[in-house]
């Protein structure tokens, strides 16, 4: 297999570079010269055999030599972490726009594209009612996040006569070098857990190894071309739970030990705001944001995992227990808590 993996040295993209090499395809990594490739050193021991093109998914001639001569493209990277519309329209949308126009132009033959999205892309879900694939997509207003993974799916169906794209949404991924769960753990551990206050929002979550094992299997199997596929563990967990499933199987606190710190969704939104504000004086990614903030309100992020078990035979196999204490383990074997 011939395969190119934007965001290579991201979480997600560190993880599936880690699950290539165990498969032994080796493949051509799309990275920028600035880019920070501590992870992938870390997660992938033979990363010395990875090939390394430069680039950047906002400027489409650069992207050229890239995909020339590849039969697979999974498309991790993306903007999570911004503090104005444009980084993550630039970051989302219009990088993978550019990545499917120059694949018409120099890899029209390319046998699978997988675009990894997010869940926010098709808005929010409960218990009672979960996101489904195939449900009409509603974005949470003002979510730039949410909604320029909206735009770059809608771009991405109308391609798929001209190409074989499949679409990937994740919910909230934890496992070995996830940065933004790590904040979790560490107010786990100073006995807090910080919540939007109001009724328990509950929210899906996966954990990396079943989500790559998912993103390769919508690159190889034969009925995924043209669809959409959500990745979660079995069940549904709120915030709040969350904390204390972390006090109590990673730092051995009693269940209900810490303390509670809820905060009014006005509140938090305007947290997110003075966070932008200080990113764009340290020119660092703000920890919580805007859209952070609404999707943390929303009435909840749950959604339906049964189309990828039934068409692609994929099943999870985390538990959202396991998946805590795994993440955990690692964190702590890795010294970072």
């Amino acid at each position: 297999m011939k395969v190119l993996v934007t965001g290579a040295n991201g979480f997600i993209g560190s993880n599936f570079c880690k699950f290539l090499v165990s498969q032994k395809i080796f493949p051509r990594v799309l990275i920028r010269k600035t880019s920070d490739l501590s992870l992938l050193k870390q997660l992938v021991p033979d990363w010395k055999q990875l090939q390394f093109v430069y680039g950047d998914l906002r400027d489409i001639s650069s992207l050229r030599p890239s995909v020339r001569g590849v039969d697979y493209i999974f498309h991790i990277a993306g903007t999570i972490r911004g503090s104005a519309w444009g980084e993550f329209n630039e970051g989302n949308c219009i990088g993978t726009c550019n990545l499917i126009k120059i694949c018409h132009e120099e890899n029209p033959d390319l046998k699978r594209l997988v675009f990894v999205s997010s869940m926010v892309a098709g808005g929010p879900g409960t218990p009672q009612s979960p996101q489904c694939e195939d449900n009409p997509s509603k974005p949470l207003k003002n979510d730039w996040y949410g909604i320029s993974k909206y735009y770059a799916e809608c771009f991405s169906k109308k391609q798929t006569k001209q190409l074989p794209i499949v679409i990937v949404r994740p919910p909230m991924v934890i496992g070995p070098g996830d940065k933004i769960s790590f904040d979790l753990f560490n107010l786990a551990k100073m006995g807090l857990k910080v919540f939007v206050s109001g009724t328990p929002r509950q929210f899906s979550m996966v954990h990396v190894e079943d989500l790559v094992r998912g993103i390769f299997l919508c690159g190889t199997h034969p009925k995924a071309q043209g669809e959409t596929f959500n990745f979660a563990c079995d069940g549904f967990i709120s915030y709040r739970d969350l904390h204390e499933v972390i006090a109590t199987k990673i730092f051995n606190r009693k269940y209900g030990s810490l303390i509670p710190i809820p905060i009014p969704p006005p509140i938090f939104y305007f947290v997110g705001y003075i966070m932008e504000l200080l990113s764009k004086i340290s020119h660092k990614p703000p920890l919580l944001n805007r859209p952070k903030a609404i999707q943390a309100s929303a009435s909840g992020q749950t959604m339906n995992n049964l189309k990828a078990k039934q068409i692609l035979g994929w099943k999870p196999q985390y538990s959202k227990i396991s998946a805590i204490e795994h993440t955990g383990r690692w964190y702590k074997k890795h010294k970072w808590i």
